[in-house]
């Protein structure tokens, strides 16, 4: 009986990590370059499921990623991913996995 060996993609290949596609890149961001958006709807509690969320996020990193646009002041604005940032935070991390997308409101 042969064996088979399989590959599995990795993180890099599967979210095209430093290659733009369709206007879109993914990169490691300083967790103190995201921002919230103005009108985040959600609010990000400290309550059982973060404490979740770190577990995950310490024992497996952050599988998947945010997504954010280039903010007009600088740094990006975190339209979604704001509790994954805030466990990063919590976790110890620096840095994130965020879609930068150059977008406006209207075409999201």
């Amino acid at each position: 009986m042969a064996k088979n060996n399989i590959t599995l993609a990795g993180f890099d290949d599967i979210f095209n990590v430093g290659s733009p596609k369709n206007g879109e890149t993914v990169a490691e961001i300083a967790l103190t370059e995201l921002h919230a958006p103005d009108c985040h709807p959600f609010q990000v509690n400290n309550d059982e499921a973060m404490t979740r969320l770190v577990e995950s996020v310490t024992r497996f990193g952050v599988r998947e990623p945010g997504l954010a646009r280039p903010h007009l002041d600088g740094g990006y604005e975190l339209l979604c991913g704001n509790r994954r940032k805030r466990a990063c935070e919590i976790a110890g991390l620096e840095k994130m996995p965020v879609i930068i997308r150059d977008s406006t409101m209207t075409t999201l």
